[in-house]
């Protein structure tokens, strides 16, 4: 009898203590986030105790972060320019579709600039950065998301950074399902499109995503004097995600025949941002169907007629 009293007796005291626990436990939980004044804090602090670095890359936080920009650096993202030869076919060939020749003309043939180019692929074909590296002595980074096309164009030896990442189509890092298909990579969704990586032709890779200010704030740069974007059909959203408040891009050249919005609507979009459209760039075999546009700030009076290839 005693015994099974006693028994009750432990079961009890035991429960109340627990109880007291856990009430313990929320309190702690609650002062603390009561402590953290701003929803930011709060996020920061919930990020801290409950989600690991690499899940840092899938959720919203600032594009200068620096957890952002530390994970960029550590985990290899941002390759710094190649010591060795140079590797290419035709060094002497411009391979540019026309657009490094409207950079070259409205900035007066400028030498020691900075250029980025996002759909690098191999570092060589169609490049519309490599004659200004080569004979201007420009330096820059170049940003290719297809492994296979970022292999190759490591191989070349350019003397820029690169980068083998997409540039995010939302204001923060993410990770995307790529489509590698040489110059007709691109992203497809997603990557926790399971079917859609699983379900669809061999080559599809999961690929990381960083907003442009990210990338160019790890390596120190502000102002950029040309940005080539060309992603296949994701333009308009790259576009969005840039602070040009805090960043000076000065000309831009922008393919527009896969975006999902009209060329026009690009234009409209980058008019709010203080530019203008000089001319266009195209190619009968749809090498290059590209607005050329230029920063306020860029003191050009002439006009250059439309580039047909």
């Amino acid at each position: 009898m005693w015994n099974r009293h006693l028994f009750t007796a432990v079961i009890i005291i035991f429960g109340f203590v627990f109880c007291i626990s856990q009430f313990s436990n929320f309190w702690w939980i609650g002062k603390s986030v009561l402590s953290i004044t701003t929803p930011a804090q709060i996020q920061t602090k919930f990020e801290q105790n409950h989600i690991g670095i690499d899940e840092y890359m899938k959720h919203s936080l600032l594009q200068d972060d620096p957890r952002i920009l530390n994970y960029i650096t550590t985990m290899g993202y941002l390759i710094p320019p190649s010591t060795q030869p140079y590797n290419l076919t035709s060094p002497t060939i411009d391979p540019s579709q026309g657009q490094s020749k409207v950079v070259k003309e409205i900035l007066k043939y400028m030498k020691n600039g900075f250029f980025v180019e996002c759909g690098a692929l191999d570092g060589e074909i169609r490049s519309n950065t490599l004659n200004l590296e080569l004979n201007f002595g420009w330096k820059g980074l170049l940003i290719e998301g297809d492994p296979k096309n970022y292999k190759l164009l490591k191989e070349k030896g350019r003397k820029v950074w690169s980068s083998n990442a997409c540039l995010a189509t939302s204001p923060f890092p993410h990770q995307v399902i790529y489509k590698q298909k040489f110059n007709l990579g691109k992203i497809l969704g997603p990557a926790d499109n399971f079917e859609l990586l699983t379900n669809q032709k061999e080559g599809n890779v999961i690929v990381q995503c960083f907003p442009l200010y990210s990338l160019l704030t790890t390596i120190g740069v502000s102002t950029v004097d040309y940005f080539s974007l060309d992603v296949e059909g994701n333009e308009y959203e790259v576009l969005q995600t840039i602070p040009f408040d805090k960043i000076l891009i000065r000309i831009l050249s922008v393919e527009y025949i896969h975006d999902k919005v009209s060329k026009d609507e690009i234009s409209n979009f980058m008019e709010t941002k203080g530019y203008r459209v000089i001319t266009t760039v195209t190619n009968s075999r749809n090498l290059a169907n590209d607005l050329i546009f230029a920063h306020k700030s860029v003191i050009f009076t002439g006009t250059i007629a439309p580039i047909i290839t």
